[in-house]
């Protein structure tokens, strides 16, 4: 099985900060219910988190949000965004953002 690796962090001029980062490892479900990570940005708490760090060990979708629920977008209108295999992001978060993921079928 292969993960969503995410790392919240804080961006300081054009690079992410080395520390006071925290990371955890998100299995990429197979099926139509994503997995959802136990991280929640709180900015106030954490250094001032900013910034998402992803790095996709399979092709997924993935959301990032106060409700996130990842999805493959097929007929609907979706904030999921798809990532390939082996490629890393990095999105803006909020206070409240998790993130969700689920494999691309």
């Amino acid at each position: 099985m292969a993960d969503l690796v995410v790392t919240f962090g804080r961006i300081a001029g054009p690079v992410m900060r080395g520390r006071d980062c925290r990371s955890e490892r998100i299995a990429i479900a197979a099926g139509t219910d994503p997995t959802i990570g136990q991280m929640v940005c709180d900015p106030g708490d954490n250094e001032g988190e900013n910034v998402a760090d992803l790095l996709a060990e399979a092709a997924c979708w993935v959301e990032i949000g106060p409700d996130s629920f990842a999805h493959d977008p097929l007929n609907t209108t979706t904030s999921s965004f798809k990532m390939a295999s082996g490629e890393r992001l990095q999105k803006a978060i909020q206070k409240g953002d998790k993130v969700s993921v689920v494999v691309v079928v």
